[in-house]
């Protein structure tokens, strides 16, 4: 009972959806949980009103996310919920407005007992929240009725009280900035095929944006000749991913194509089918689409605090703009 106050964001953070609570707890011990057991989940009523401590150290996060999903189907609120050892802080935003609060700490704060923790948060829900995505058109030469898609999105999580804030340099202003370039490059170059920009919102909060505009198209699904999702982009020292390429084989053998050619990156990964960014919505929906991002050493800032662009150095920027420009000219 020192006085200490821990950091928002930098040594702790709370879960988006947790609700509004004001906690004193002395001189108690939490509750472990043994991810182990054959019984976890037929003695979970032991964590009702009790202070739950789980230690990264001991266990991965897929784990715990899963043992949260349980406690809220089952209607077990725990006065508490920690998570310590988290390292990296990611601040995981909310859909769904639980009840009760989960908090993450960077470090092991909490050994056997807590001598003392004093907890506020004040939380308000928005029901219904209205926001929007931006659509924007570069209208072909000769093949107007036929389309080149790009997508990324343009929010990200947002802040948490006054001072804790949440950037989103590369997840995804890189993203962004790709598009307003190709966007800038083909208005002063238009391709012999209409090029569409869509910039998605609440993809964070479970691809809303590209839902919506996947329902709610302003041009035809089926005239889209191909979508290129582009999220987190600011880095390529090591090389770019297609997500969905095993898929696209066409797609993706014309990008180590013309990769092979004009040496842009180190390495081109191919991967599978993933419903992790906005892509997915359109390919539910019949539409060919990858999912494009850089990687490398460079930057490794992810749903943090300090993904705030310093040190984000965009290494392959103009060899990324430059095979996408080369794959629309090349694609049939």
């Amino acid at each position: 009972k020192d006085s200490s106050f821990l950091k928002l964001g930098e040594e702790f953070l709370v879960y988006g959806s947790s609700p509004s609570v004001d906690l004193i707890i002395e001189n108690k011990r939490p509750v472990s949980v043994d991810f182990n057991s054959k019984k976890l989940k037929d003695k979970l009523n032991i964590y009702a009103n009790k202070v739950v401590l789980i230690d990264l150290k001991t266990t991965d996060i897929s784990k715990v996310s899963s043992f949260i999903k349980l406690l809220i189907e089952k209607e077990i609120t725990p006065k508490l919920f920690i998570i310590q050892n988290c390292g990296k802080l990611q601040f995981p935003i909310g859909r769904n407005n639980i009840k009760f609060p989960i908090i993450e700490l960077r470090d092991k704060v909490i050994k056997k007992k807590i001598d003392y923790l004093e907890l506020s948060v004040k939380s308000k829900w928005e029901e219904n929240y209205m926001t929007q995505n931006v659509w924007g058109m570069v209208e072909g030469k000769s093949k107007k009725d036929s389309f080149f898609v790009f997508t990324a999105h343009y929010d990200h999580l947002g802040k948490i009280g006054e001072d804790c804030y949440f950037p989103g340099a590369n997840d995804n202003a890189s993203g962004v900035a790709v598009l307003l370039d190709m966007a800038k490059y083909f208005s002063q170059n238009p391709s012999d095929y209409s090029i569409v920009f869509i910039f998605t919102t609440a993809e964070e909060v479970g691809l809303l944006g590209s839902k919506y505009a996947a329902e709610n198209p302003l041009i035809e699904l089926d005239k889209i000749k191909f979508l290129f999702n582009l999220d987190m982009c600011g880095t390529g020292s090591g090389g770019i991913a297609l997500i969905n390429g095993k898929k696209e084989t066409k797609a993706s053998d014309l990008f180590m194509s013309i990769n092979q050619d004009k040496l842009y990156f180190n390495e081109i990964r191919i991967g599978g089918e993933s419903c992790n960014s906005d892509h997915c919505p359109f390919v539910m929906k019949g539409v060919p689409a990858l999912f494009l991002f850089t990687f490398g050493c460079e930057y490794n800032e992810y749903h943090t605090v300090s993904d705030n662009g310093k040190g984000l150095s965009f290494t392959k920027h103009l060899d990324f703009c430059n095979i996408l420009k080369d794959f629309i000219e090349e694609y049939n």
